[in-house]
């Protein structure tokens, strides 16, 4: 135990913070066998060992996750949403989004509320994947359902749409 907490302060870690007891937690749980292919799996998606750090300083849980969870996360937010690995790295909490409960049904309702012209500037994208699911239904889905019918079944999942672009501007912002 005195290892990992020394392992982490040489990381940066600032033992006072939540981070830290996150962090702690992870790295004893995971096997060294264990984090060293969660490492490769980063690094095989075209992560810098560098932003990787930072995004286990960040959001030390997302180690946790399974190979196979990691690489469709990433891949949903790169080849569908367009975003790059360095605004993930740099914003890792995007990666604590599940792409079938919550980043497929609301981008889905974003991209048809678009593309029918109802919302032409969709603002921060992060702000309407992590408000409540309370509080997303009321602001996109219940109150434009009279004028937009599969509103409800974009946000069950089942329209969906092979790339998301009704938030390529602010992506394209973000990433210069």
């Amino acid at each position: 135990m005195r290892d990992v907490g020394s392992k982490l302060k040489e990381m940066g870690f600032d033992v006072t913070s939540p981070a830290f007891g996150a962090a702690f937690t992870t790295m004893s749980v995971l096997s060294h066998s264990n984090l060293e292919r969660k490492l490769e799996t980063y690094r095989s998606l075209g992560f810098s060992d560098g932003e990787i750090l930072n995004i286990f300083r960040s959001q030390p849980t997302c180690m946790l996750y399974t190979e196979e969870n990691i690489r469709a996360i990433v891949g949903f937010y790169v080849d569908r949403l367009h975003f790059s690995l360095s605004l993930l790295s740099k914003r890792p909490n995007f990666l604590l989004c599940s792409p079938e409960r919550r980043l497929i049904p609301r981008c889905s309702v974003m991209q048809v509320l678009w593309s029918r012209g109802i919302v032409s500037e969709v603002g921060k994208l992060y702000a309407k994947l992590i408000i409540s699911e309370k509080d997303f239904l009321q602001k996109y889905v219940t109150k434009y359902e009279a004028e937009v019918h599969d509103l409800q079944a974009a946000f069950r999942g089942e329209l969906m749409f092979n790339e998301y672009s009704f938030h390529l501007r602010e992506i394209r912002h973000i990433s210069m």
